[in-house]
């Protein structure tokens, strides 16, 4: 089965697009110096699964919320798997080191890219490897 890596972001939203700002779409709150915050899904999980790919979700939060009940029974269900960075800064560089090691649990390896010639090929940032790999999986499944 497939893998799509998915970060925490990029399954919910307190900015949804107006087409997306519909009740079915809301999948909780929290609250955020005095303000309740509505969430609501991008709607990327529910399509990786009914695509058929096995959900892995990498989230650079210290821990998860109440918040995020519902797509984590989601992940569950569709027997995914879910990673939590824990402690630490949570910086662009830190998520990377922590994405490719997630990566490595699936025996794929992290995307090189050259920005420097004198520097030679170096991993790359965590949004653009996230994106190669899944384009390599969605190619190779499809």
């Amino acid at each position: 089965m497939p893998f799509k890596f998915l970060t925490t972001s990029d399954l919910s939203t307190s900015w949804p697009r107006p087409e997306r700002r519909l009740p079915e779409n809301i999948t909780g709150s929290y609250e955020d110096r005095g303000s309740t915050v509505t969430l609501y899904s991008r709607g990327e999980l529910e399509k990786a699964i009914a695509d058929g790919f096995m959900p892995v979700v990498i989230s650079s939060r210290r821990r998860l919320g109440d918040h995020d009940d519902w797509w984590i029974s989601l992940v569950e269900e569709a027997e995914g798997r879910i990673y939590v960075m824990g402690p630490g800064e949570g910086g662009g560089r830190e998520f990377t080191a922590f994405c490719r090691d997630v990566v490595a649990d699936f025996g794929l390896v992290w995307p090189m890219e050259t920005i420097f010639e004198e520097k030679g090929p170096e991993p790359m940032f965590w949004l653009g490897g996230l994106a190669r790999l899944n384009e390599q999986q969605r190619q190779e499944f499809n």
